[in-house]
């Protein structure tokens, strides 16, 4: 078996193409490492990438393709894995494994009943992950759907949108700029359409909404726009913790031992 790897020019990409093929050759697994800029198409049926944006014409040739991406719990620490789609449009998952989410103590933290505005999270306009989704359009339908909770709705920007330069503002909502985890901390639900913010804040006990099955929280989170009950967390969290790997684990072959087997979602 042969596994073709696709990256840009980007230290970070190079560096996880490096750990994937060290940790491929532990199992008697070759390699080639492609540049993007080279627009060539990989000869290897099965191929690895960093992202869906190079993930996904490959994936459209017909490859098997292993997505890499930043992960769900502690996102820069961590590098997800999954199967021909980012996020909750991987098309296979392998099993769970319970003591990796020792590693994230105090997760998933305890409901909390309190909070006084409902947020509104913002996405970067262009990203992979809402290609396609008219994000104004969204954000109104969003706006009408909790306004039923006659709490104040603050709406926070992504700051990679805010760096290009998308200011939007919803209408009938207030802008809110505190830190990401302080915005979690005082809201009394907290809305998204498949951001990872979904995770951070059902993990923070709060109740969430997630439109979008992209995002890593739905099937926990509502998906309407009814006020979530409190479901049961741990198996979720033990999933998130399960499909995400450090770089010394790609590198030494444990992740590939780990997704190699993985079976297609129903």
């Amino acid at each position: 078996m042969r596994v073709g790897i696709v990256i840009s020019d980007l230290q970070h990409q190079f560096a996880h193409a490096e750990a994937l093929s060290q940790g491929l050759a532990k199992h008697g697994i070759t390699t080639r490492i492609y540049s993007e800029s080279e627009r060539r198409v990989p000869d290897e049926s099965v191929c690895a990438c960093w992202g869906w944006r190079i993930g996904k014409p490959l994936r459209a040739l017909g490859k098997e393709v292993l997505v890499m991406e930043r992960g769900f719990i502690e996102r820069m620490k961590w590098t997800s894995l999954g199967w021909n789609g980012i996020n909750g449009h991987a098309t296979r998952r392998w099993r769970a494994i319970p003591y990796r989410l020792e590693r994230f103590r105090g997760l998933p933290r305890p409901w909390v009943a309190n909070g006084v505005y409902a947020l509104l999270i913002g996405q970067v306009k262009g990203d992979a992950a809402v290609e396609g989704v008219d994000l104004d359009r969204w954000y109104a339908e969003a706006i009408t759907g909790i306004s039923r909770y006659g709490l104040p709705i603050m709406f926070r920007r992504h700051p990679v949108a805010v760096m290009h330069g998308q200011f939007d503002k919803p209408t009938g909502a207030q802008i809110l700029e505190n830190a990401l985890a302080e915005a979690i901390e005082g809201a009394a639900v907290v809305v998204t359409f498949n951001s990872n913010t979904g995770v951070d804040s059902l993990l923070a006990g709060r109740p969430t909404i997630a439109r979008d099955k992209g995002s890593m929280a739905y099937g926990i989170a509502a998906s309407d726009w009814k006020m979530q009950d409190r479901p049961d967390r741990q198996a979720w969290a033990e999933m998130l913790a399960s499909s995400q790997f450090s770089l010394e684990e790609i590198r030494s072959g444990y992740a590939w031992e780990i997704v190699k087997d993985s079976a297609p979602l129903q």
